[in-house]
């Protein structure tokens, strides 16, 4: 009779994930389209927004706490945007809707928080480190991407939707802000 194995006493140091993430997209590519549910009911498209709104993306999880921060930010610009122009959208990354409210409670933050329960957003995206921010034009188009937290995210989001919501400056208006 053959030799019985041994039995296995430690696990591997890591699993490998379930699905092999895409390569982290780049600034000028197309936003991977997705229908997530919200929490509070109801579904969100990213597709439904093309043609007439810019979409910040923020994707999160309750384990990080610079996620607080980075949903302040965002929570802050979706405050300065009508939401007919910029859509402002928290995913939570594998957190279950409890977990993610309790965290949102904790903060005092106000967003709408799509939930992805399996990680299909990160997997995507090639996101690998939370938070993700990432602006996307009107087209589904990624114009700008932040990886982690730094505290000028507020300002430099708030610059690029300036930039994508303007209409072409004229002559007069561009004297105007050098005075």
């Amino acid at each position: 009779a053959p030799p019985a194995e041994a039995p296995q006493t430690a696990a591997p140091a890591a699993q490998p994930p379930a699905e092999k993430p895409a390569p982290a997209l780049e600034v000028g590519t197309a936003a991977p389209d997705f229908e997530l549910p919200m929490m509070g009911g109801g579904t969100v498209k990213l597709s439904d927004a093309a043609g007439s709104k810019v979409v910040v993306i923020a994707l999160w999880a309750a384990y990080n706490d610079y996620c607080a921060d980075q949903l302040r930010a965002v929570q802050q610009i979706a405050a300065q945007y009508d939401e007919a122009v910029v859509q402002v959208l928290a995913i939570n990354d594998r957190d279950t809707a409890t977990i993610a409210k309790q965290f949102l409670d904790k903060h005092q933050l106000d967003v709408p928080v799509a939930l992805d329960i399996n990680g299909e957003i990160a997997a995507a995206y090639g996101i690998a480190e939370l938070p993700y921010t990432a602006v996307v034009d009107q087209q589904g188009v990624i114009q700008k991407i932040q990886k982690g937290y730094i505290p000028s995210l507020q300002s430099d989001i708030g610059g690029k939707l300036r930039s994508l919501l303007e209409s072409p400056a004229s002559p007069a208006s561009e004297e105007a802000d050098d005075t």
